[in-house]
C-alpha cells in the first residue's frame, strides 16, 4: 500500500470516527432537550399557577382556568381557557437578553398556539388597534380577523408588556361568533 493511500484511508477513517461522534453527541443532545420540554409543560393547577406567578399577576376571567404552563430555557407560558376551550388566552415570557421584536414574539406564539389547538394555515388580517395600559405601561393591542383551514371565523388579539422577569407577549384566540370580548377586557384590566 502506497503512502498515499495510507493517508487517503486515515482521513476517511477520521471522518467516519468524527461522524459516528458528532452521530452519537446529537442522539444524546436531542434525548436531553425532549426529555426537558416534556418536564417543563405542566398541566397540573399549581404548577401552572407557579408558571403564571413568575410572569404577571392578574385575575382569572369568570368561566375561564389555567389548562397549561410552560417553563424552558427562560420562556415562560400559561394558556387560559374558559367554558367554550377553543377561546384561549396566552401569556409568553420572553427572556430580556434575547432582544425579540414584536413581530418575532407573535411568530413563536402563534407556532405554539397552533400546535396546541391543532389550528393551521390562519389566514388572519389586521382590523383594528387598541391603546391600554398593563402593568403601569401604554400597550398597543392588534386586533386581527379572519378563518382557519375549515372557514371557521377567528379573532385574535396580541400585544407585549413588561412582565415580572422578561417581555410578555399576550395573545388571545378564539371563534368570532363565540368572542368572549367582556372576558378579555376583564382579564386585561386585571393584569398587574
Amino acid at each position: 500500500m502506497s503512502k498515499g493511500t495510507k493517508i487517503a484511508l486515515g482521513i476517511v477513517a477520521g471522518l467516519v470516527l468524527l461522524c459516528i461522534c458528532v452521530g452519537i453527541g446529537s442522539f444524546i443532545g436531542l434525548y436531553y432537550v425532549g426529555n426537558q420540554f416534556t418536564q417543563s409543560v405542566v398541566d397540573n393547577p399549581e404548577d401552572v399557577a407557579v408558571i403564571a406567578d413568575g410572569i404577571a399577576d392578574y385575575d382569572l376571567p369568570l368561566g375561564y382556568s389555567e389548562a397549561f404552563g410552560m417553563s424552558l430555557f427562560g420562556f415562560d407560558m400559561v394558556a387560559l381557557t374558559g367554558a367554550d376551550d377553543r377561546q384561549m388566552i396566552m401569556l409568553m415570557q420572553f427572556p430580556q437578553a434575547l432582544g425579540l421584536d414584536q413581530a418575532e414574539m407573535e411568530q413563536k406564539m402563534q407556532e405554539s398556539m397552533q400546535q396546541q389547538t391543532g389550528r393551521r394555515n390562519l389566514d388572519l388580517e389586521v382590523v383594528d388597534e387598541v391603546t391600554t395600559t398593563i402593568r403601569d405601561e401604554t400597550v398597543t393591542l392588534t386586533v386581527r380577523e379572519g378563518a382557519d383551514e375549515s372557514g371557521e371565523g377567528l379573532r385574535q388579539l396580541t400585544g407585549i408588556f413588561p412582565g415580572k422577569d422578561g417581555t410578555v407577549l399576550l395573545m388571545v384566540m378564539g371563534p368570532l361568533q363565540n368572542w368572549d370580548q367582556a372576558g378579555v377586557d376583564a382579564f386585561i384590566a386585571s393584569i398587574r
